[in-house]
């Protein structure tokens, strides 16, 4: 399942390439069995809740801000260089009215009541800024269905998660993630001026329901053993602090 911005085109791209996923039914027989069946590729616009009851699903996640970040210079660019996808009327208003992101953040929070609900209504037209909770539903529907999640990766940790994925699916070891900007549909908006401390705020508060889901997200990759161990010197003082708190009981 693709959540935007998360890395998924990376692995489709991957995987579509060396022929081991298909992403239209007649096509699947064309795709290998794994241990998990045939890959089957999904579009942006799938949910968990509507995928088969049957299947088991993957699918990444990543830092809201940084998403939000990256799906609105994405947009901004009509999704060059890798892609064009022109705007839709709706995002052209969005971009028209808020052309960078401090403008789009600042008035979520404006006294401006027109304004507000004007950002408020761009959140949710701009493609890639929709809260991850549109595909993954809430925590509570995230636990019903993690009998059949069979792995759940970070875009931050992408490419040790993909080498997880291939050993877990019995991939070719050495297949690889597009490693060209374009083909990765990696963004780049290293250039542009960072959102200071306030703006970061009204984002934190505005994705807060991802937030919490992100949160469980990660318990459940370190319950499975899917998140990268902390450092040693990390893993110490988590000992000590354990053994403190055990000690004061």
């Amino acid at each position: 399942m693709h959540i935007g911005k998360t890395g998924g085109t990376a692995i489709k791209n991957a995987l579509r390439g060396a022929g081991l996923a298909y992403t239209y039914d007649h096509k699947r027989d064309s795709a290998p069995e794994t241990p998990y069946g045939r890959i089957k590729l999904h579009g942006h616009w799938v949910r968990v809740s509507e995928l088969p009851p049957e299947d088991w699903v993957v699918f990444f996640v990543r830092d809201p801000v940084d998403r939000f970040l990256s799906g609105f210079y994405s947009r901004l660019k009509q999704g060059q260089p890798r892609y064009f996808y022109e705007w839709t009327p709706e995002e052209r208003t969005a971009f028209e009215a808020f052309p960078t992101p401090q403008r789009l953040v600042l008035a979520l929070v404006s006294t401006d009541t027109a304004e507000r609900e004007l950002a408020e209504w761009a959140m949710g037209r701009i493609r890639h800024l929709t809260r991850m909770r549109r595909w993954i539903g809430s925590p509570a529907r995230l636990r019903e269905q993690l009998p059949r999640i069979a792995y759940i990766g970070r875009q931050e940790t992408l490419d040790r998660d993909w080498r997880q994925l291939k050993e877990m699916l019995e991939l070719p070891a050495d297949l690889e993630l597009p490693r060209d900007p374009v083909a990765a549909y990696v963004g780049d908006y290293g250039d542009e001026p960072p959102l200071d401390r306030s703006e970061l705020r009204v984002l934190r508060d505005w994705y807060a329901p991802d937030y919490e889901l992100l949160r469980l997200c990660d318990r459940v990759r370190e319950e499975r053993g899917w998140a990268p161990r902390p450092p040693r010197r990390e893993r110490l003082r988590g000992a000590v602090q354990g053994a403190a708190r055990i000690a004061r009981r």
